[in-house]
């Protein structure tokens, strides 16, 4: 999921991979308890800092200094923000770490067909379950898991 892009580089979390650590890992460690999701994965935001606890979430933008994606999703990164998820039965998802891309890297990899990309909606990130996020996103292309990439073909 892409959370910024602009010419100083981009930003993302990975929503389609689970990491093996729970929430309730994360919750025992910020000395908090919370009744939903706890028993869920965490979810590999991405390869740089790894430490890093980003939330997910369906709360209003101005809530606790997140960012807002698109409507119905935003992200940040404290511990207000779960305790507001909780009471006000926000959905939300943890990851850890995240994706960046520097200058035009994320351009050039969009130009040499690395990637894929569609809008974000909050029933993908909040109610697909995260090992079906990838085909769901797949479909709005009319592609499968099942479909190979291989290396471009040479005209």
């Amino acid at each position: 999921m892409l959370c910024e892009f602009d010419a100083k580089g981009a930003f993302g979390v990975i929503i389609n991979r689970p990491s093996p650590i729970r929430v309730r890992h994360i919750l025992s460690a910020l000395d908090m308890r919370i009744s939903t999701n706890e028993d869920s994965l965490c979810g590999w935001g991405g390869p740089v800092q790894n430490e890093l606890c980003l939330i997910i979430h369906g709360a209003p933008p101005t809530v606790h200094d997140t960012w807002n994606i698109c409507d119905g999703i935003s992200i940040g990164g404290n511990k207000a923000i779960l305790q507001h998820c909780e009471q006000n039965g926000s959905p939300f998802r943890v990851v850890l770490g995240y994706a960046g891309w520097g200058p035009e890297q994320l351009v050039s990899e969009i130009e040499r067909g690395d990637w894929l990309y569609s809008e974000v909606t909050p029933e993908l990130v909040f109610d697909t379950p995260t090992s079906a996020i990838y085909d769901v996103a797949l479909s709005d292309f009319g592609l499968t898991s099942n479909c190979y990439f291989g290396d471009p073909i040479d005209n």
